[in-house]
């Protein structure tokens, strides 16, 4: 048994409540989420926490989705469509729609980068 563990093999921090430890997790990257979660099970529970993901969610994209509702409200107000709402279209956690619109962005990313190189020399790309 080595120090700070109980006779099972669990670490001190095994037993913090979850409340402490959502709260130390909070301060954590996606990636440091990610890699917390193989700590133990106690902890891969607590990352995948809503209030987590929820909180990384809106760091990330509020202002982009602020622009996006800004730009769909523009195009719907002459019909009678209703205004998109992005938390409709997961599975109804915010770590999936985290997940939705990281993947979103990243294939964004290879796109223009593919459009870009492919564009004939002195044209620039116009993106909205």
């Amino acid at each position: 048994m080595e120090e700070g563990e109980d006779q099972h093999g669990a670490s001190n921090f095994d037993h913090l409540p979850q409340e402490l430890l959502v709260g130390m997790f909070a301060r954590f990257t996606p990636s440091q989420l990610a890699t917390a979660s193989l700590v133990s099970q106690h902890w891969h529970a607590t990352t995948n926490d809503d209030i987590l993901w929820r909180r990384l969610h809106k760091l990330r994209w509020r202002e982009k989705q602020a622009r996006a509702n800004e730009r769909v409200q523009l195009l719907h107000a002459a019909s009678s469509s209703p205004s998109f709402d992005p938390a409709s279209d997961s599975d109804g956690t915010w770590k999936a729609l985290y997940k939705k619109h990281h993947r979103g962005d990243t294939l964004w990313a290879y796109a223009l980068k593919d459009l870009r190189e492919s564009a004939p020399n002195g044209h620039k790309l116009l993106v909205l």
